[in-house]
């Protein structure tokens, strides 16, 4: 399951969110970590883009606990956190770890392991973070195949 802070403008004009070329390239993500795009779930904690371009304050709790009660529905077996806004809320960390670090996120239906890396929207404007991202998604694909 991969989780982002909220949908883009073009993502709302598509009326689905990571649509284009954010779309494209969480696909290519996942078929090189051998993991089917249709088989992958997509969310954002929120179904809008707020003015600020930030989620904060008591409603993006709220959002928060929303998107946590989604995890629990999902059941993801690992859950990859797109962004520092995502990360933030859902895990309480402020800013992208090392791409060693392995904490879990708790939710209604127990923990799930977590994975965070820069979300699509940084990857596309700023190339050189997508060593990060690759290296975030070989610690995904390893931790899938060992449980």
């Amino acid at each position: 399951m991969l989780i982002g802070d909220f949908p883009d403008a073009a993502d709302i004009v598509a009326g689905q969110i990571f649509s284009g070329e954010q779309g494209s390239l969480i696909g290519a993500m996942l078929r090189a970590i051998d993991i089917d795009p249709a088989a992958a779930r997509l969310a954002s904690i929120s179904l809008t883009r707020p003015p600020s371009l930030r989620l904060e304050g008591p409603e993006a709790r709220e959002l928060a606990a929303l998107a946590r009660q989604h995890i629990a529905l999902a059941q993801p077996r690992a859950l990859i956190l797109l962004g520092p806004g995502a990360a933030k809320l859902l895990s309480g960390v402020p800013d992208i770890p090392p791409a060693e670090s392995q904490p879990v996120v708790n939710h209604d239906g127990g923990k799930v392991a977590w994975f965070m890396t820069h979300h699509p929207r940084s990857l596309l404007q700023h190339q050189p973070l997508k060593r990060h991202a690759w290296d975030v998604l070989k610690r995904v694909r390893e931790y899938l195949v060992s449980c």
